[in-house]
């Protein structure tokens, strides 16, 4: 009888067991997968268990003790490839403390250890470029993610990866100001995280940085929050955007929620993570400040810039230093107040020329890129060009082709020509008749405007009522940016003839094409010329 009941009790624990484990692998949202090419099993043991951690948002410091152990292998098997894969892995382990500099000094030669092919050069290559990114080296990153892990991975099909390679995509057609290709890149990326069940945090996050309306960013950075709370990085970051916009309405005590809520998120699954932590801390001493704990605030921003430490001066330390400045006055340290008020200007002269030298690298990534995309686009030509001359019986399809393509060319580049004419000749009734007189006069020129108007409807008939067909409920500012759009003016343009700045334009193209119903794959300016 005893036995019987060892042996029912056991059954029991076996059946539990397995109903566990069924739980377990229904609740991971996405199968996963090593795709490393094994080659000594000591080493590729604690690089796959590095890979699943790192899939599931739980890589960092804690992890140091296994890149110790993964050296100690990479000693006694000396391979180019497990040499590459320990400096890939160290990089990962290390990424939050780790100076971008010298990530990307040990990716390159990890990179360059891997010849010109597999699955390592791929990971690497796309950990390369975002730290390329990361520096403002944007057009080397777009060149790895077009040449090298684009194609690569997905000739391998990892999905996860590619995913986040159209990530990193639209994180830097964004610091170009190419919204539209931004959010292009950004739906692709949505599209391989949900062909294997992957979260959508990023997603979400993204969005709601690029969103000007503060209630559909707090939906989206909420949405990003419950797709999956492990990815602290984007968890931490949606929690202080929460709090700011929390503070801009003086909530204060959802504020506080905001930014307790994240730094609970960083000590679970990323405490070595001090530089989040550091950004929620300025926000929880602004509301001290706001509700006049000056005692606290002084202490919580003291931590603020030990967590920062030498890398305060690369996040926003001006404001930092202003908060300090002034709770120091609020305190009658008239010394401390002057010292911090002295580090705060200086900080805004540095932060404001980093600001300027960013945008200059930034618009010189924006004409290079711009260049490798037309060059890229000539090399598919070619590469087309030439399979097709490899069949003869594809021969008389391709001199039709060459024919139709000749006269479109001819039909276009007349067209064109006359269409820039006409734009030119608009262009400069709109810039100088109205536009002009707005920006020096302050006062609205009823004449100029319906002259500028007349000379736009000789040369685009029906435009604006083409427009209100589409959606009667656009605004004159959205018709006035659709005129500018469609004689070829660029964002840059358009910002100084409407004093307000290149990112506000790109802000209202975007809700533009939303207005205009336009599909992902369309572009505004192509559409607004052709109506």
């Amino acid at each position: 009888m005893r036995k019987i009941e060892i042996i029912n009790y056991f059954s029991r624990s076996v059946l539990l067991f397995i109903f566990w484990m069924i739980v377990e692998l229904s609740c991971s949202a996405w199968p996963y997968r090593y795709f490393f090419e094994p080659i000594v099993p000591s080493f590729d043991s604690i690089a796959s268990r590095l890979d699943s951690l790192d899939q599931y948002h739980q890589l960092g410091e804690r992890q140091s003790d296994c890149i110790v152990r993964l050296d100690s292998i990479v000693g006694q098997h000396p391979n180019p490839r497990l040499q590459a894969r320990l400096l890939y892995w160290e990089v990962k382990c290390h990424q939050y403390t780790m100076e971008p500099d010298s990530c990307i000094s040990k990716l390159e030669r990890a990179f360059n250890l891997l010849g010109n092919t597999g699955y390592d050069r791929l990971r690497v290559a796309y950990q390369l470029a975002g730290n390329y990114q990361r520096t403002n080296r944007l057009s080397e990153a777009w060149q790895l993610l077009t040449n090298v892990v684009i194609p690569g991975l997905e000739q391998v099909g990892d999905s996860i990866s590619l995913g986040n390679a159209y990530h990193l995509y639209a994180l830097i057609y964004r610091d170009i100001n190419e919204v539209d290709d931004a959010m292009n890149a950004i739906d692709k990326s949505q599209t391989y995280f949900r062909a294997v069940g992957y979260p959508l945090g990023k997603v979400y996050f993204f969005k709601a940085l690029l969103s000007e309306d503060d209630d559909e960013a707090a939906d989206l950075y909420l949405k990003a929050i419950a797709e999956d709370s492990t990815e602290v990085t984007i968890v931490a970051q949606a929690y202080t955007n929460l709090a700011n916009i929390a503070i801009e309405r003086n909530q204060s005590e959802q504020a506080k929620h905001w930014v307790n809520c994240g730094l609970q998120s960083i000590e679970r699954y990323q405490p070595e993570n001090q530089l989040l932590r550091a950004f929620l801390l300025v926000n929880d001493a602004l509301l001290d400040y706001q509700a006049q704990n000056y005692t606290k605030a002084l202490t919580t921003l003291a931590e603020v810039e030990r967590l920062c430490g030498s890398s305060l001066s690369k996040y926003n330390a001006a404001s930092i230093y202003r908060i300090i400045s002034e709770t120091y006055g609020q305190v009658g340290n008239q010394s401390e107040e002057l010292r911090y008020l002295k580090e705060y200007i200086r900080a805004q002269e540095n932060q404001q020329r980093i600001v300027g030298e960013t945008q200059e690298l930034r618009m010189k990534a924006r004409a290079d890129i711009q260049r490798q995309q037309d060059k890229l686009i000539e090399k598919l030509t070619e590469e087309a060009s030439k399979q097709r001359r490899q069949t003869w019986g594809t021969v008389a399809l391709l001199v039709l082709v060459i024919v139709l393509a000749i006269v479109l060319l001819t039909h276009y580049y007349r067209k064109r020509k006359q269409r820039e004419a006409e734009n030119s000749e608009l262009r400069s009734v709109l810039q100088q008749e109205t536009v002009g007189a707005l920006v020096k006069s302050g006062i609205s020129d009823d004449g100029d405007r319906s002259k500028a108007e007349e000379k736009f409807l000789q040369l685009r008939p029906g435009f604006f009522a083409k427009l209100k067909e589409i959606n009667p409920d656009l605004t004159e500012n959205d018709l006035r940016l659709c005129t500018y759009i469609s004689i070829g003016m660029r964002a840059k343009e358009i910002a100084q003839q409407l004093s307000v700045t290149p990112d506000s334009v790109n802000t209202a193209r975007y809700r533009l094409r939303k207005k205009l119903n336009l599909k992902p794959d369309e572009k505004l300016d192509d559409f607004l010329r052709n109506l």
